[in-house]
């Protein structure tokens, strides 16, 4: 996302977003691994995420670090199984994230 190379944008995205659903007409993931961490420090404040992930280590850093993150909605890629998909759930539900995948 070449939006979060803007240290003044991405505090106003901090203050000022609490819901945040990326829809992508595409079956594509929303974040890349190497931007997770700017990502999480950017939307730190969102209480409501939606979109894709591709990889389980971006949900994981995701639920570990967006500490205001209530609600989760992903779409599964096909690099997640649907063992993976309720273990990650469970994780989520372990740190009061509620998780559905789509």
């Amino acid at each position: 996302m070449s939006l979060l190379i803007n240290d003044e944008l991405c505090q106003y995205l901090n203050e000022m977003i609490k819901i945040l659903i990326i829809d992508q007409y595409y079956n594509a993931k929303f974040i890349e691994f190497n931007e997770v961490n700017k990502f999480c420090q950017a939307f730190s404040n969102v209480e409501r995420l939606q979109g894709a992930i591709s990889h389980s280590s971006v949900f994981l850093y995701i639920i570990n670090h967006m500490a205001k993150l209530k609600d989760l909605e992903i779409r599964l890629s096909n690099n997640l199984t649907r063992n993976s998909s309720m273990w990650l759930k469970t994780m989520a539900l372990n740190l009061n994230i509620n998780c559905t995948f789509v």
